[in-house]
């Protein structure tokens, strides 16, 4: 197991000690076990679906039964987690770790949930996302992306505005 990545999940430092993790892996992943750890950590922070994603990883590939019976609990507890719960998250973590840089996930977050009030609490993720990104090109990437969320708005109110006005000539 990754040391660093252990003193850093102790301290209560997820993001470095996801990272830390994650780094660890990527020099040798031979060592799956440190995916444990890092989906854990994630987990900690509030990114749901990075966290499934690697724990899910760790779980087909361990082979003691008993490590795996002691993950079920964390595993089942994202599997269940609701879109809005994932996007809440998501959103917390924005805030709470800004170095991270979740702005762009937790928008898609809110976005796939998809009601009005979550298109609506998407857009100024993706506009502090827009403020972070690192070319030109990544700007203009999310210009559009923002263009096509206010358009997506737009015909959500007038679609809501249309059954409103149906409901009260009825």
């Amino acid at each position: 197991m990754n040391v660093k990545g252990a003193d850093l999940f102790k301290k209560g430092d997820f993001l470095a000690a996801a990272q830390a993790f994650e780094k660890a892996y990527a020099l040798d992943s031979r060592d799956f076990r440190v995916l444990r750890y890092a989906g854990r950590a994630w987990q900690e922070i509030g990114f749901f679906e990075r966290a499934q994603t690697l724990l899910e990883r760790y779980y087909g590939l361990e082979t003691d039964a008993k490590a795996k019976e002691t993950l079920l609990p964390s595993l089942e507890k994202l599997r269940s987690a609701t879109p809005r719960a994932k996007a809440e998250a998501l959103e917390a973590a924005a805030k709470k770790y800004p170095e991270a840089r979740l702005e762009d996930e937790a928008a898609k977050a809110w976005e796939t949930v998809g009601d009005l009030p979550s298109l609506r609490r998407a857009l100024p993720l993706w506009e502090v996302a827009r403020l972070g990104a690192p070319d030109e090109a990544k700007k203009q990437r999310l210009d559009e992306q923002m263009q096509r969320l206010r358009d997506r708005i737009a015909a959500q109110e007038k679609a809501d505005a249309a059954a409103e006005s149906a409901k009260q000539a009825a």
